[in-house]
């Protein structure tokens, strides 16, 4: 989660940033919110941000921090309060915030000055965790670096470093009791408060089809194929060339389409050239959007599942590579073919039976009830009020 800075000028800063934060009066309702390292704008601090402009809370002040300057053009442009980080502006709302809210790290506003400093920090993660999380994932480092002294010394650093960060989380939001057990473990921490994801709110609002990209609209049936990364950098390929010229002429035949949504640490995954399976990474940062539209879910490891089940539309899991991911990326929470509620595919051929018959077996009782008890264990809250249940929380935790 930490990276190590060595440029100079990014030193002196986390200094000033650790000393002035001890000097530099916090600005009553200043609510500073960042996502995914600085660079994009989604996730649940974007849903709370954007909750408290359209209510038009009078007693806070958001401000949206980015690294990116497509991002700032973007907010700027519709006058949204934003600051570019690498500013003076950056700087000061920094130290200024009464409270930071993250969905990574605190690369998500700033540089690593502030794990020494005097900051209020409210982390809402960005996915409920079927993988290794947080100090978790360190297990899985252990195994991996065991031949590699140099490895193995950045890795208890690393993780020292994290848990220097995670002890300046005020409080750590989650979905349910059986996420914040293992969020508790993760982040060493027992400040956590159930209220949902705000950003699943808008799976339950009403969206037309309409606001999607013409091509997309006439298609009967839309598919969202979004995998998880590799930790190890190597990508087994989900698809051989075969397979996804017979899928492309049965999405012409059905007249459906199979969106691809790719994570954004994974740069391996390329599909194009067909007419029906279309690559929408460069259209959609935030997969949130994806989901209101789409009829059917393909995913393997990846948390975006869990938020998807509040939707009630089927997923298929393809798991083609589950021994490997196991052994070189990461270990599991929960035994994976036990919890998940299916169907599974372990190959292509498996995929693409499942795909064909997924109306039948989406209306299955059985499965209906397997997916809808996974859902009532992993979400205490299937309604859209999660964003008013964490600022709730959040002036609570203000006026005390």
């Amino acid at each position: 989660m930490i990276s190590f800075e060595v440029n100079s000028v990014h030193i002196i800063i986390n200094l000033l940033l650790a000393v002035l934060s001890r000097l530099v009066p916090k600005k009553k309702n200043l609510i500073l919110f960042g996502a995914g390292r600085g660079e994009v704008y989604k996730g649940n601090p974007k849903y709370i941000f954007e909750y408290i402009i359209t209510t038009k809370f009078p007693e806070l002040k958001p401000l949206w921090i980015t690294a990116n300057k497509d991002v700032y053009k973007s907010l700027k442009n519709d006058n949204l309060p934003v600051v570019f980080k690498f500013s003076l502006n950056g700087f000061l709302s920094v130290l200024w915030a009464e409270f930071i809210i993250i969905d990574f790290s605190v690369k998500d506003f700033s540089y690593m000055g502030t794990l020494f400093g005097r900051f209020s920090i409210i982390q809402t993660w960005h996915g409920i965790a079927l993988k290794y999380i947080g100090l978790d994932e360190f297990k899985n480092h252990e195994q991996l670096f065991n031949s590699s002294l140099f490895k193995s010394v950045y890795s208890s650093i690393k993780k020292y470093l994290q848990t220097l960060e995670y002890k300046k989380y005020r409080f750590i939001i989650a979905a349910s009791n059986t996420e914040a057990e293992n969020i508790g473990k993760a982040f060493n921490t027992k400040n956590i408060i159930i209220t949902g994801f705000p950003r699943n709110d808008i799976l339950f609002a009403k969206y037309s089809k309409e606001l999607l990209p013409a091509k997309f609209r006439k298609s009967d049936k839309i598919f969202l194929y979004a995998p998880t990364f590799r930790d190890s950098g190597y990508q087994n390929n989900p698809f051989s060339d075969s397979f996804l010229v017979q899928l492309d002429n049965y999405l012409k035949k059905t007249e459906s389409i199979m969106l691809v949504k790719k994570h954004p640490h994974d740069k391996s995954l390329i599909i194009s050239g067909y007419e029906n399976i279309i690559d929408v990474n460069s259209l959609y940062d935030d997969i949130q959007q994806l989901l209101c539209f789409t009829d059917l879910l393909i995913t393997d490891y990846s948390s975006v599942f869990f938020d998807f089940v509040l939707t009630g539309k089927p997923v298929i899991f393809y798991s083609y590579d589950y021994e490997y991911y196991l052994s070189q990326c990461r270990g599991m929470y929960f035994d994976y073919y036990e919890t998940v509620p299916g169907p599974f595919a372990k190959n292509e051929a498996e995929l693409m039976k499942l795909l064909i018959s997924h109306k039948k077996w989406s209306v299955s009782k059985n499965y209906r009830q397997s997916y809808n008890s996974f859902a009532d264990r992993f979400h205490k809250y299937r309604d859209n009020y999660s964003t008013s249940r964490f600022l709730t929380e959040l002036v609570s935790l203000q006026r005390s």
